[in-house]
């Protein structure tokens, strides 16, 4: 059974997508048009199986991550100083973006097991150590936005879970001690995105230039926006990734605050009804993988819009089911189609 409450939302943001893409170039709008049907064509495929084989197999998936994230570090196509992407042939493929829905696999089966007592010390390394490998993989790339949104996943499900207070102030704690340590080993551009974060003025023509462009496009689309495809700051190329990234600006700038307002509704409805579906979710595998999935599309999405609009340093995150790409669309119509079986498997 279809759940009509997940999809006609997802629909409704795709062709938000469209139109923006159109107005830019029509034939970035025509690849994301086939993106967009295969992702409803594996949606609809996910609701011809019972989801829980996948917490028999989830060890096996969890390996295969692994092995793709080495693969990519090794023969990855290089793209912009990141080796993301693996080649085979007429298109490329990022596994960190299919990585999302295993690890929602893996974890909610990990934490399954645990039952209803407490998370203990042993349950929580483990776990720890579940997510950390594939996280170091994907920050080689370099790829910290990816994971981040992995850590954050981690978080989302900790969060709903029995866990005791003093491992947040631990974690907290530890954190705090590292933070000092990071710093020397990030990239020369990721230490640029913070430093203008923090003074977006310092490099206005460098590398404070995304964000002042994106912020301009958005204001500029003020209440009714400018109209279709008479945005300046992508129609003319001031706006960088205006069809990736920063889709959202481009939007804005086209459509306006009505228009915004619109787009952040259906995510609203979205994910609100992922909440619906993990509270009458009686299976707590089923029940985690659903919070999980919250937490993922929750965090991609605010952490994006903020990027846009100049409340957090640029990460490279896309705007789920609407920023340009086959992988990350494909991934997101694959996770609600779960989410839809899982929920069709309550009734």
């Amino acid at each position: 059974m279809i759940n009509f409450k997940l999809i006609v939302p997802a629909v409704l943001i795709c062709s938000f997508s469209y139109l923006s893409l159109l107005s830019f170039n029509p034939n970035l709008a025509n690849q994301q048009l086939i993106f967009i049907c295969l992702g409803l064509i594996l949606y609809l495929t996910a609701l011809n199986f019972d989801y829980r084989i996948f917490k028999v197999y989830h060890q096996h998936l969890y390996g295969l991550l692994l092995t793709l994230l080495i693969l990519t570090l090794l023969f990855g196509k290089v793209i912009k100083g990141s080796s993301r992407w693996i080649d085979v042939g007429f298109f490329r493929v990022q596994p960190s973006e299919f990585g999302k829905v295993i690890l929602l696999f893996t974890l909610a089966a990990l934490l399954a097991n645990v039952q209803g007592r407490l998370v203990r010390g042993k349950d929580l390394l483990r776990v720890t150590l579940v997510i950390l490998l594939p996280s170091i993989l994907v920050l080689l790339q370099p790829d910290l936005g990816t994971a981040a949104v992995y850590l954050l996943i981690f978080l989302t499900l900790l969060a709903v879970l029995k866990v005791p207070k003093y491992y947040f102030v631990l974690a907290f704690i530890v954190f705090g001690l590292l933070v000092p340590n990071v710093w020397p080993l990030l990239k020369d551009y990721q230490k640029e995105r913070v430093t203008v974060f923090l003074n977006p003025l310092a490099d206005p023509l460098g590398a404070g230039y995304n964000s002042l462009q994106s912020r301009i496009a958005v204001g500029s689309g003020q209440l009714f926006g400018k109209g279709f495809g008479s945005g300046t700051q992508s129609k003319l190329r001031f706006l960088p990734e205006s069809h990736t990234d920063f889709i959202f600006a481009s939007f804005s700038e086209e459509w306006g605050l009505l228009g915004v307002l619109a787009l952040l509704t259906l995510y609203l409805l979205l994910l609100a009804e992922l909440l619906t579906v993990a509270k009458s979710c009686e299976d707590r595998f089923g029940h985690l993988f659903v919070i999980g999935a919250f937490g993922l599309l929750f965090f991609q999405t605010f952490i994006n819009i903020s990027v846009n609009v100049g409340l957090l340093p640029i990460t490279g995150i896309t705007l789920p089911l609407m920023s340009y790409g086959g992988s990350s669309m494909v991934t997101t119509f694959v996770l609600l189609g779960i989410v839809n079986n899982i929920s069709a498997k309550q009734l």
